[in-house]
């Protein structure tokens, strides 16, 4: 099982759930608003010196063929968006221990 983290300027966040919609993915997390300095654009820390802020969507995954389809839709999404500040950041990494009993 993998755990998919991805942030995002808020603007897109719908965006972004939009499209893990269309590949069933139905169980994930959204924290709407959080403070960041991401590697693609300027910093979001919801002040007046660097406005606005991120949002945060986790999820689980098994199906890692699946999930090769879902990181090449989001690849994809941000070789095409056109404003920097729009592309987002995607985290996978192993997840050992799973509990949701």
């Amino acid at each position: 099982m993998k755990m998919i983290s991805i942030v995002c300027n808020v603007s897109v966040a719908n965006t972004i759930l939009n499209m893990l919609n269309k590949f069933n993915i139905n169980n994930y997390q959204h924290i709407e608003e959080i403070n960041s300095k991401p590697v693609i654009g300027k910093p979001r820390l919801n002040t007046a010196i660097w406005p606005g802020y991120s949002s945060m969507i986790n999820f689980q995954h098994q199906d890692n063929n699946q999930l090769k389809e879902i990181l090449f839709s989001l690849n994809k999404y941000n070789s095409e968006v056109e404003n920097s500040s729009e592309k987002i950041e995607v985290y996978v990494w192993k997840l050992e221990d799973y509990i949701c009993k």
